[in-house]
């Protein structure tokens, strides 16, 4: 396997968490883990925190939503072979709190102004699956600091 760089986007894989796309954000660190933003193609529930992503600008095939607000480490051997690169326009985009205000208003989606947005309760699921692909990564540490 290739190791995964900065701007790629890979489907990231833990045990029987629901596989998904992912952002890398930061290189291989010498212990073997990388960062990455979760990835969504489900447009209709962009906010403020989310990029839309389009084509063109991924080599997917089809738009998504880079989320910016659920970071996550993982170990590199989770990831599949990339599947898309980042343009080299949105590089900066590629670390793990990315500067909005550089964007195009229309790349982001409405305020999530609180809990009584239905978008709400999605992005806590986002986090919850973010986290179940990260939990080995999470307890290897813990480990490491308790044991």
């Amino acid at each position: 396997m290739t190791e995964p760089k900065r701007g790629d986007f890979c489907v990231v894989r833990f045990e029987d968490a629901l596989p998904r796309l992912m952002l890398v954000v930061t290189p291989v660190f010498e212990g073997g883990y990388v960062g990455l933003l979760l990835v969504s193609n489900e447009l209709e529930f962009a906010t403020h925190r989310d990029i839309r992503v389009e084509p063109t600008d991924s080599q997917l095939g089809y738009p998504v939503l880079v989320e910016t607000d659920v970071f996550v480490h993982v170990w590199a051997n989770q990831l599949d072979e990339p599947i898309g690169k980042l343009d080299s326009s949105l590089a900066s985009l590629a670390r793990p709190s990315p500067s909005l205000e550089e964007l195009e208003p229309t790349r982001l989606g409405p305020l999530l102004p609180g809990p009584w947005d239905s978008r709400w309760a999605w992005k806590e699921r986002e986090i919850n699956q973010a986290q179940r692909l990260a939990v080995g990564f999470l307890v290897s540490i813990l480990d490491a600091y308790v044991g």
